[in-house]
């Protein structure tokens, strides 16, 4: 028992021996000696999701429609224009952007502009871009030109067009709609 005292008080005086001015010191050959470097790492990581963003639209205004011609004494055979501009947003390698226009006041396949005395709908077709190419699908999602996933904002631009046919007998009154557009993707 002797023995094991002595081992135990040896010890014991070992490890206050390494105590130097309050700070403890390493046990001899476990760490580098006093004034060495000493080093350690981490892991630093991210990631970066698939997403999309929409926003910062402008208002779609066609003005007073173009009703009557003086030219034929009739209705208007024109057509009438207006456009839209909304920013677009994917991060970058996002699989598959689309967008889908929904109108408030349409249906089926059709944009509608609801107003006048009798609750009219004036009917309209939107297009990405310019009004070349196919319309725009109702309540369908689908790419849109100039809208690509590579982690820049898009100021993308839609053009309504109201045809002659459109407007032919609507009653005289203000008319609106509401279109909101969703952004969808294929997530990660």
């Amino acid at each position: 028992m002797k023995s094991s005292m002595t081992k135990l008080a040896a010890a014991t005086v070992a490890m206050v021996a390494v105590v130097v001015g309050g700070a403890e010191a390493a046990p001899l050959g476990l760490f580098p000696a006093a004034g060495e470097p000493v080093t350690t790492t981490f892991s630093v990581s991210a990631s970066v999701a698939s997403g999309c963003v929409i926003g910062n639209s402008t208002t779609m205004n066609f003005g007073g429609l173009q009703m009557l011609s003086s030219a034929t004494g009739g209705l208007s055979p024109d057509s009438d224009f207006a456009s839209a501009m909304f920013d677009a947003t994917c991060t970058n390698g996002t699989a598959l952007p689309a967008l889908k226009f929904t109108s408030q006041n349409g249906g089926g396949s059709a944009f509608g502009m609801m107003g006048g005395v009798n609750s009219d709908v004036i009917g309209y077709s939107l297009y990405a871009g310019t009004v070349e190419g196919a319309a725009i699908a109702h309540d369908t999602s689908a790419a849109f030109a100039g809208f690509d996933a590579d982690g820049t904002v898009k100021n993308l631009r839609v053009v309504g067009v109201i045809t002659s046919s459109d407007k032919a007998g609507k009653t005289i009154g203000s008319y609106a709609d509401t279109v909101t557009i969703t952004a969808s993707f294929t997530p990660d």
